[in-house]
């Protein structure tokens, strides 16, 4: 299990992660439960279920191998090849630069991180080429758990010669992950969610088929969330309000009213 403090001048707010089931800490305003195991009914928690693809990292390593997409065995042997070099828990600061270069570009949701909380809550792989740091992904861990938590590269920013080295290395430094997450004792990798909606999305889409070339299966695991403090579960109220607020503002303006 893996307790992750969220700095805030406000709240105690905790985040927890890979426990089998939500349960009541001390001493906090707010926590939430990722990827829990179990669908745990009833109770004060909010929940919500989300799929994903795990990976049994206690099988053989041939086996996993054999179970990626052909293609992308045909690239990890290529990327060896071109001397990619994967490396591990090196360049945080360059990859947080990466990463919040590629999400700005990108326009997605904010997700910044520091060095130190790469350090403190799991473990980085980098790709490297001709001395160049391209890109990494991060993965939360704990004893028995890997979650890819964020990926980010310099695809955008480079040539198109760069950009095909920069796919070849995203499917070596999964495959790295998963070597990395076997010899740790590590029994479930995950993926970190994968796209289900009903509503066409090609870039979500775009994410799900690259997760399907590296086996797995599809799960369900769950997200726990409790506001204790009087003094959240007001915010909350607040927030409820604006975002009820904002909805019906756009109807509004969308039926010309």
């Amino acid at each position: 299990m893996l307790e992750i403090d969220v700095p805030n001048r406000l709240f105690a707010i905790k985040e927890i992660w890979f426990s089998d089931k939500p349960f009541d800490p001390f001493n906090v305003d707010t926590v939430t439960f990722y990827a829990c195991k179990e669908d745990v009914a009833g109770g004060d928690f909010r929940k919500e279920a989300f799929s994903t693809l795990l990976i049994d990292t206690t099988q053989e390593l041939e086996k996993l191998w054999m179970d990626l997409r052909p293609s992308y065995r045909q690239n990890i042997k290529k990327a060896e090849r071109e001397g990619i070099e994967i490396r591990t828990n090196e360049a945080r600061a360059e990859f947080c630069a990466i990463n919040d270069s590629f999400r700005s570009s990108k326009q997605l949701w904010e997700q910044s991180y520091s060095a130190d909380f790469l350090r403190r809550n799991g473990v980085l792989f980098t790709m490297g080429h001709e001395g160049q740091v391209l890109g990494g992904i991060f993965f939360l861990k704990d004893e028995r758990n890997m979650y890819g938590k964020v990926m980010a590269t310099k695809r955008m920013q480079v040539d198109e010669d760069t950009k095909a080295i920069i796919g070849l290395g995203t499917r070596l430094m999964m495959w790295e992950g998963m070597k990395f997450a076997k010899v740790s004792g590590v029994e479930r990798f995950d993926l970190g969610g994968i796209y289900t909606g009903t509503k066409p999305d090609p870039q979500q889409e775009a994410i799900r088929q690259f997760k399907l070339g590296f086996g797995g299966q599809r799960m369900d695991i769950f997200t726990y969330r409790k506001d204790y403090s009087p003094q959240m579960k007001l915010m909350r109220r607040y927030e409820g309000l604006k975002n009820e607020l904002y909805i019906r503002l756009n109807r509004d303006r969308s039926q010309g009213h």
